[in-house]
């Protein structure tokens, strides 16, 4: 299992199994997903994710996800927007003022 973690600023991730961001303000782009888990636990992330996931968590808000499709959006902070491009996946929002959409 290869696991990355992002930190600030602008990180680019080739292939991972889990990507977890803590911090604020990153820009991260994951281009290979694999069925990997994406966890949010900080506030105004941009991600971009290609490929496929198995789940999706956000943690905190503010934050802006783009993912190809995934398994399952977890979702317990505020203030998150989260769009998938295809899939219908479980989605469990726990937060307020979150938009969980396809588009």
């Amino acid at each position: 299992m290869q696991r990355r973690q992002a930190d600030a600023g602008y990180v680019t991730v080739d292939s991972a199994d889990t990507v977890e961001s803590s911090g604020y303000n990153n820009v991260v782009i994951d281009y290979a997903c694999n069925n990997g888990n994406l966890t949010l636990s900080s506030y105004s992330n941009v991600f971009t994710v290609t490929g496929h996931c198995a789940s999706l968590a956000i943690k905190s808000y503010g934050n802006q996800v783009t993912v190809d499709s995934v398994d399952s959006v977890n979702v317990s902070g505020y203030n998150n927007i989260v769009t998938y491009h295809s899939g219908t996946p479980k989605i469990t929002d726990s937060g307020s003022s979150n938009n969980i959409q396809q588009g």
